[in-house]
């Protein structure tokens, strides 16, 4: 049986991953490491099926690697995010942290509930080590880089307000079509909007 909070992690870091795609980044390079293969599953799901209902900019979505820590070996991208939830009747007794903090060439996330996951002892350790480093906490600050709106993200849901990578303000510059953009601020290019005015130019 996986709960809620389970869930809500999944969406959580499919959220995060998804954001990071966005981003206009010089190379892209995100991977999910899991904890569980179940966690693996539902992330995957959620990556696939919920993602491309909230947002058109989805074209980097498949770039984005997916698999468990141990799987995961002699590989290294920009971003790691590691997902330690260990959700139904899931866990993990792999001492596996050190092979996840070395997967991330310049940002790593851990998301999880120390002392709850079922995993390793060394996690919480870790864990403890971030909190007197001033490393831990309940959300992140995410930053629109052409607006400079700023958001807490605490909750997969706070990511929905920055569904495009931007922000909530509107994109409103010109397409190839001499529409404006309706969409929500983002970086990428117009080639994934579907515009829906109506055209009047002769074809």
């Amino acid at each position: 049986q996986i709960n809620k909070a389970e869930v809500d992690e999944a969406h959580y870091v499919a959220s995060l991953a998804v954001y990071l795609s966005q981003q206009d980044y010089p190379t892209t390079g995100i991977a999910i490491l899991t904890v569980s293969i179940v966690q693996k599953y539902l992330i995957r799901h959620i990556l696939r099926e919920e993602i491309p209902k909230r947002t058109c900019f989805t074209k980097n979505i498949a770039k984005i690697h997916l698999d468990t820590i141990e799987q995961y070996t002699g590989r290294q991208n920009n971003f790691a995010i590691v997902s330690t939830a260990t959700p139904g009747h899931s866990s993990s007794s792999y001492d596996n942290i050190t092979r996840a903090l070395t997967r991330a060439r310049y940002g790593l996330y851990i998301v999880g509930k120390p002392g709850k996951d079922r995993v390793h002892r060394r996690w919480d350790d870790f864990a403890n080590f971030m909190k007197k480093n001033e490393l831990f906490g309940p959300a992140i600050q995410l930053t629109c880089a052409t607006h400079g709106d700023s958001l807490y993200a605490g909750h997969w849901q706070d990511l929905l307000k920055m569904k495009n990578g931007g922000c909530q303000q509107l994109c409103d510059t010109l397409m190839l079509d001499g529409h404006a953009c309706k969409e929500e601020c983002h970086f990428g290019g117009h080639d994934q909007v579907i515009c829906q005015e109506p055209c009047t130019r002769i074809r």
